[in-house]
């Protein structure tokens, strides 16, 4: 199977996930991070839902990073993920990062994200995440980072939260021809 066919059965398969996933890290009491998040999704959900014109944010509001690069071969580069208010004001969203191998959540907290500006998610650890965004001003949307997407070209999943709620998201990728990284191998100790 080449890569463009693993990426297309990725949007097809379905999945379980074990009760682990329902554990979460939360925000300070009382934000808007501690709202009840969607439930981890049955089936494996959309990579892209698709954009509405052109992903422009004008700067990043704040960057983070979720994991850690230790024993992670350099072959393997991180992913970003840029979640863009395309609104005239500013924007609450709640963001919840599943870890689908590790079985467990890996991030959970609220960004009030300004108008036009974008926050910066790297992705340091090569797995496959379901990301989920929710909100009071957007529709809740769980997205798929897939393991294979994990290679040695530069990649990102651009999510764009809309004035009626919608949220967009395309995974764009350099697809320059390398070895993905193998989720279902054990990791080394």
């Amino acid at each position: 199977m080449n890569r463009r066919q693993a990426l297309a059965a990725i949007t097809t398969s379905t999945l379980s996930l074990a009760g682990c996933l329902a554990s979460q890290t939360t925000g300070p009491a009382g934000a808007a991070g501690t709202a009840t998040p969607p439930p981890p999704p049955a089936d494996l959900p959309p990579a892209n839902t698709g954009l509405r014109g052109d992903f422009d944010p004008e700067t990043t509001y704040r960057e983070i990073e979720v994991g850690s690069r230790d024993g992670v071969d350099e072959d393997y580069v991180p992913h970003e993920l840029l979640i863009w208010n395309a609104t005239a004001g500013q924007r609450t969203v709640n963001l919840r990062i599943l870890d689908r191998v590790a079985e467990e959540s890996v991030h959970r907290e609220a960004y009030t994200i300004p108008a036009a500006e974008a926050l910066r998610t790297t992705l340091l650890e090569p797995s496959q995440y379901f990301v989920q965004l929710w909100g009071p001003a957007i529709d809740t949307e769980t997205l798929l980072v897939p393991c294979i997407i994990f290679d040695c070209n530069y990649s990102t999943t651009s999510i764009s939260l809309y004035e009626d709620g919608h949220v967009g998201s395309v995974v764009s990728s350099t697809l320059a021809g390398c070895p993905s990284y193998d989720c279902d191998a054990p990791i080394p100790e």
